[in-house]
């Protein structure tokens, strides 16, 4: 009976597996022996909405991802499997008796009961959590390796404790590797998914050690070769893999997103309100200054990890004086606002409509004509005389489904080495912030797709879908496909 294994990686790159080739045996092998290109992905470029449409098939506007939060009035809360409206690959498996083994897979805590075994990765609050279906494999995977993480501390990320962190790093990864070969040995399955979630933490926030055009890059510096060396334990992981995977399993390698540099940043809520599409409270700006001066207090003082552990009724009173998002968002004068962007994460923008925001002005006469001014304007934004916004989509362009009313407005797609930023700035186009954490590198299309198993063709390349993942799978294992799935068959067998 044939069997899929996925080999997840969130934010891998094929770009630089292409480039250190050379020194990932087993990519390479993969690659030679069977069929690879870009996987790409969906706008946004963003894990949420992604990995949820590699699980279901379907675009958001069925599925009802868009970001890692839900959005209502000016509010956004963090989504969960809950809010997932589609049903799953796992879901159409277990239907035909089919088990599925899962895990890490991002967006999927708490656990949804499956045929099989779900293990939910690092958004599940701790290990004291039940992020296991069934809720009593949890004991057997400390029984198993009692050192389990779920996934890396962020704390030494927002403090750029850097050796920590890799280190920590190395340790996650070779938990999971242990789960996933011990399932392997003991368990039965069909498809088995198995998501390394960190490198995508990694490239965001050590790009600029390896990347000659970057501002802070130094020739020679310590973590110069972070990215690129774990890369190379990542190919070692997958060779150990593949060596119990059971005869003829189908291995597919694939990404949600690919990656690349961040140089710039684009504060759109200026764009927004130097063009008249949003205004300020009078007397805001001095108030700006001090909460710039309060968010900053909190990293110097290292407290800034400490905010989410008060109590709710303590964190609304603080959300007036250090938001947690966006210092300034509590500022904007919704009376007088069509437009705001309120979603790093999502590069999305939001229309202040009568009816779907609580002080909605924008009628439903003027919304399509207000797009398109936005969309006009938003195009010819340059930095020193070059472009800086590729494209610009409205939602119902790309979407379809019962769930597209929840969706934003606006996508934006930057020019390669730019992204937009929340907040308001004394320019418009800046560099990073050097005196807080920041992101040098970030999501883009260049996703990995690695397909090899029986009659695949050998040496092959091609592009697809992330959408096209379920329908490839289930027509693998033999499964009928669902007619309202919005990708199709790879199309990559002798």
């Amino acid at each position: 009976m044939e069997k899929v294994f996925i080999f997840g990686i969130d934010g891998g790159s094929f770009d630089l597996i292409n480039n250190w080739i050379n020194d990932l045996p087993n990519f390479s092998k993969l690659i030679k022996n069977g069929t690879s290109g870009y996987l790409h992905t969906i706008i946004p470029m963003l894990t949420p909405p992604a990995w949820t449409s590699f699980f279901t098939g379907k675009n958001p506007g069925k599925h009802n991802i868009y970001d890692f939060f839900k959005f209502k009035d000016y509010d956004k809360n963090l989504i969960s499997s809950y809010d997932r409206k589609a049903e799953s690959v796992c879901d159409i498996l277990s239907r035909h008796n089919k088990r599925s083994i899962v895990l890490n897979l991002p967006i999927n805590y708490p656990p949804q009961p499956v045929n099989g075994i779900v293990v939910s990765g690092g958004e599940a609050p701790s290990i004291e959590s039940g992020f296991t279906y069934p809720e009593e494999f949890k004991k057997k995977i400390f029984e198993l390796i009692p050192d389990y993480k779920i996934g890396v501390d962020w704390n030494n990320i927002e403090y750029q404790k850097h050796d920590e962190f890799i280190k920590d790093l190395y340790n996650v990864t070779e938990s999971h590797k242990k789960l996933i070969l011990h399932l392997l040995k003991n368990e039965q399955w069909d498809l088995f998914i198995a998501v390394f979630e960190d490198i995508d933490r990694l490239q965001h926030y050590f790009w600029k050690y390896m990347d000659p055009n970057h501002l802070s890059y130094v020739k020679g510096n310590k973590y110069e070769t972070a990215i690129h060396d774990y890369y190379k334990e990542l190919d070692k992981v997958l060779g150990e893999i593949i060596n119990n995977l059971p005869q003829d399993t189908f291995i597919f390698v694939m990404s949600d997103h690919g990656f690349g540099p961040i140089y710039k940043q684009i504060f759109i809520n200026n764009f927004l309100l130097e063009y008249g599409f949003l205004q300020l409270k009078e007397n805001s700006k001095n108030k700006i200054n001090i909460r710039d001066f309060l968010i900053k207090l909190t990293y110097k003082l290292k407290i800034k990890h400490l905010i989410p552990r008060l109590s709710k009724e303590t964190r609304e009173k603080l959300k007036k004086i250090i938001p947690s998002n966006n210092p300034t968002f509590l500022n904007i004068d919704w009376s007088n606002t069509k437009a705001y962007f309120n979603s790093y994460s999502g590069q999305c923008i939001f229309i202040n409509s009568k009816g779907k925001q609580k002080e909605g002005i924008v009628d439903e006469s003027e919304y399509k004509n207000l797009l398109n001014d936005l969309k006009e304007n938003l195009l010819k934004l340059e930095d020193n005389g070059k472009r800086v916004i590729k494209n610009v989509y409205f939602s119902d362009e790309i979407y379809k489904g019962e769930n597209l009313k929840n969706a934003p407005d606006i996508y934006v797609v930057t020019e390669e080495g730019y992204m937009l930023q929340e907040g308001f700035n004394s320019k418009l186009i800046d560099g990073p912030d050097e005196s807080k954490v920041y992101r040098s590198g970030d999501h883009r299309d260049n996703g990995i797709l690695i397909l090899n198993g029986k009659n695949i063709k050998q040496n092959y390349h091609l592009e697809a879908s992330i959408l096209d993942m379920v329908p490839t799978i289930l027509n693998i294992l033999k499964i009928p496909v669902p007619e309202d799935l919005d990708g199709k068959l790879i199309y990559c067998f002798d």
